[in-house]
């Protein structure tokens, strides 16, 4: 077990010094193969606390703190948001609470078996108050509609946010490591025909830009204020250079001690954020900044009730 000064080191422990205590009885218990927790801003979710997700909801009591708070700072009342790939809705939850009963998330998952856990978790958030609608669509998101083969890859077993879609023209999984399996996909043109999304959140395992080269339309209509994107390349990668085309300022997002911390080199970015590299894309960056800047995780101590803007 780690020792206590490490937890002072953590945010996710400093902040919300009650999940030192769950913490430390759990790690006392045996380790379930599923439980059903409650997010710091009162949905229940069940998680596998022997995969990747489950276990750090599970320890810290949330996944990815700079994402999870960069979105709780960024959406507002009443927006419709888009998730992508919502895995087991972690993120989704987050977001429909920050977007009040008036608001809307599509939450897109591919692979059947976590569509099925989404599934689950979503129909227990029927029953939380102050939650916008969810609407759950079983498709990726790409650059065609259509069906495309999807890698579960070497790791699924212990990661089930590694399934990822296989390139068109090669094959990159090995025989016998993971199966695979035709899915459907959809372009997020299509697949928001009618709503005007303020937000989206993609992490596609490596394929963003095919998904951003699916919504033309809808970022050539500059609807989209706010885009978070995963990419393990550098300040260069081609999904930034994509939005920079459409009028985006893109910083690096990462996790500090007090804050999320934007940069827009990332240079600046602590070398002890061991995260999948983040980024956000935005249309309005001084907007982004004044929500980031002040000090402080407010997903992990929330007010009640829903959004209201800052």
């Amino acid at each position: 077990m780690a020792h206590f000064s490490d937890y002072l080191r953590k945010p996710e422990y400093l902040f919300r010094p009650s999940q030192v205590g769950r913490r430390v009885l759990r790690a006392l218990r045996s380790t379930p193969a599923t439980a059903t927790v409650s997010l710091p801003w009162g949905t229940p979710i069940t998680i596998r606390p022997g995969e990747v997700i489950g276990r750090a909801i599970w320890t810290t009591g949330v996944y990815d703190l700079a994402v999870t708070e960069a979105l709780w700072r960024l959406i507002d009342r009443d927006e419709t948001v888009v998730d992508a790939d919502a895995n087991i809705g972690y993120m989704t939850s987050l977001m429909a609470r920050r977007a009040g009963p008036r608001g809307t998330v599509l939450a897109f998952e591919p692979h059947p078996d976590v569509f099925r856990d989404l599934e689950e978790n979503a129909a227990q958030w029927r029953e939380s108050a102050g939650l916008g609608q969810i609407r759950l669509v079983r498709a990726a998101l790409g650059r065609h509609s259509g069906t495309q083969t999807l890698d579960e890859g070497p790791d699924f077993l212990s990661n089930r946010g590694t399934a990822r879609l296989a390139a068109p023209e090669k094959d990159t999984v090995s025989a016998g490591v993971g199966r695979r399996f035709d899915v459907d996909v959809v372009t997020l043109d299509e697949a928001v025909t009618g709503a005007r999304p303020a937000v989206l959140k993609i992490d596609v395992e490596g394929h963003e830009l095919a998904v951003l080269e699916g919504a033309t339309r809808l970022l050539e209509a500059r609807t989209s204020r706010d885009i978070i994107f995963e990419d393990h390349d550098t300040m260069t990668c081609p999904t930034g250079a994509q939005l920079r085309r459409y009028g985006y300022s893109v910083f690096r997002l990462a996790k500090g001690l007090t804050r999320p911390v934007l940069s827009s080199s990332g240079s600046d970015i602590g070398a002890r954020d061991f995260a999948a590299p983040s980024f956000l894309a935005t249309l309005d960056p001084v907007r982004a900044l004044s929500r980031v800047r002040p000090r402080g995780w407010r997903s992990l101590a929330p007010r009640s009730g829903p959004a209201r803007g800052r």
